[in-house]
């Protein structure tokens, strides 16, 4: 069933506005969030935002999980070489946050931690602070991993640190 609301709220988000929210000071702090994060476990943290859908995914009525499922493929955040890739997905004009894990990760971490963790993040943006709302998310995510991916000095960085901008 078509969302007239859902429709509108997308193809009337501004591109701008994933600017503003995402600025140069946000990103790099994002990036550092990052790089800080996976110096204490092994795993990878992605960080992706998209400011809205297109309108082919708007009239199948596709929710946020499934684009994030899709951008994790793209992003070939499931291509690590320990399986221990996790993707924070952030779709603004829905005021969404998924977390999609790669299949080692997802043996050792229930979906419920993971919901937890964008009910925090959600809660941020819900009070427009998109910068700390995505550090706690992102530190959320790196506690997590550190539970179950000890660092290993050898390991090389797979998937790069900065934050995605799907514009």
């Amino acid at each position: 069933m078509m969302n007239v609301k859902r429709i509108t709220q997308h193809l009337l988000f501004p591109k701008y506005r994933l600017r503003s929210f995402f600025n140069a000071d946000t990103i790099n702090l994002i990036t550092l969030a990052t790089q800080a994060s996976e110096r204490k476990h092994s795993g990878q943290i992605c960080f992706a935002v998209e400011g809205s859908l297109s309108l082919s995914a708007l009239m199948k009525n596709e929710p946020p999980r499934k684009r994030a499922v899709d951008v994790f493929s793209q992003l070939r955040v499931w291509d690590t070489e320990c399986n221990n890739g996790v993707l924070i997905y952030v779709l603004l004009a829905d005021k969404a946050v998924e977390i999609i894990a790669d299949r080692g990760v997802n043996k050792v971490v229930d979906l419920s931690t993971w919901a937890d963790v964008c009910k925090k993040v959600e809660s941020n943006f819900s009070e427009g602070d998109f910068r700390n709302g995505s550090l706690i998310g992102i530190e959320s995510v790196g506690v997590i991993l550190e539970n179950f991916f000890a660092f290993n000095s050898s390991q090389k960085n797979e998937i790069p640190d900065n934050p995605i901008l799907l514009d």
